[in-house]
């Protein structure tokens, strides 16, 4: 299928927030972020109760989310695939908007985005162009960074997978209502880690990976969800974001051109 560029980086931004917004197949996400209000512990011992948790386990579950909703930079790596391919991605992003993403998808090109306040630099490899109907301006770019500014509403398209609230907090969520159950422990980059399987009232399920010990991060969330196969490593968390511009002989600057 051929695709406009901006479509394209929406359809893969739109799979990132599925993967981590959770298994709801409406898109909307099961796993409310902490709410700033006052907890309600009668409500949540109910909960632990009925599910026989582990209420040091449901503590650092919570702390996972709020940290995760919280967060003021973090990286994202991982992949989404279903039979009808792949897609990998690489996105290192901060609250302040400035990201450094890349994103391949199989069949349809990779690409590379890099936004450091207003500005837009942009690569993509042929295939991409070919894909997005786009194989003039391929051509004329040569592998080169397109260059322009998020008041272009053709550029800023291309940042739709650097808004951290939408991929930490800014989702349409409904009320968290899920049962909690531990895997397992392990390891992630040396960090201790515990291996929780989420489980919501209609069966769907997901393995989240938390660090043991506080601060405790959400490291990892693998699932099934609608054909898709996700895995979503985060790290990096609160780690400050600089965006090194590419060198001016790698940026192509002609006068008024438009990648759509």
């Amino acid at each position: 299928m051929r695709r406009q560029a901006r479509a394209t980086v929406g359809v893969a931004a739109a799979a990132v927030l599925v993967a981590v917004s959770g298994c709801a197949g409406d898109g909307k996400s099961h796993w409310a972020a902490p709410s700033a209000e006052p907890a309600d512990d009668s409500g949540k011992n109910e909960r632990s109760e009925e599910h026989d948790e582990d209420p040091q386990l449901r503590e650092m579950f919570d702390s996972a989310l709020a940290e995760f909703a919280e967060a003021e930079s973090l990286r994202l790596t991982g992949s989404l695939a279903d039979a009808d391919g792949r897609t990998e991605l690489d996105i290192w992003l901060d609250s302040d908007g400035d990201c450094s993403a890349e994103v391949a998808m199989e069949g349809e090109g990779a690409m590379t985005i890099l936004k450091s306040a207003e500005l837009v630099w942009v690569k993509a490899d042929d295939l991409f162009w070919e894909t997005a109907g786009l194989d003039e301006l391929g051509t004329r770019l040569d592998g080169r960074y397109l260059h322009g500014s998020t008041r272009d509403p053709a550029m800023a398209g291309f940042t739709e997978l650097c808004v951290l609230e939408e991929l930490t907090g800014d989702l349409p969520v409904d009320e968290f209502d899920a049962r909690i159950t531990e895997q397992g422990r392990s390891d992630f980059d040396g960090t201790p880690v515990v291996d929780v399987e989420v489980t919501e009232q209609d069966g769907e399920s997901a393995v989240m990976r938390i660090a043991v010990e506080a601060p405790h991060y959400l490291h990892e969330i693998s699932a099934v969800e609608d054909g898709w196969q996700q895995r979503m490593v985060f790290d990096h968390y609160n780690e400050p974001l600089e965006i090194t511009p590419p060198a001016p002989e790698e940026i192509f600057l002609p006068g008024g051109i438009s990648p759509v």
